[in-house]
């Protein structure tokens, strides 16, 4: 199963997104339970729920730094739906 699959299912009810972890055990504990539950690959939503399926060909990251010497690396991908990274002047 895909693990954004189980780690989202990971709890019925609302998500706990951004609440505080009492620690990593707790949240691997909670991940493999819904791995157990979610065996079989169907996790359900709520019916309100909707949404989009982006497929991205490029991904650009940006990291700031200093004197406007940034960082960027961006990803694209390629025909055989592999990606590669290379890095991009500032």
């Amino acid at each position: 199963m895909p693990a954004v699959r189980a780690a989202a299912s990971s709890a019925p009810g609302p998500p706990r997104q951004s609440q505080t972890l009492p620690d990593r055990a707790t949240f691997e504990k909670r991940y493999a339970e819904a791995e157990q539950r979610y065996a079989d690959g169907d996790v359900p939503r709520p019916p309100h729920w909707g949404g989009y399926v982006l497929v991205p060909d490029r991904i650009e990251f940006w990291f700031g730094a200093e004197y406007r010497l940034h960082d960027r690396d961006l990803y694209e991908r390629g025909d055989d739906g592999h990606w590669s990274r290379r890095n991009l002047y500032p």
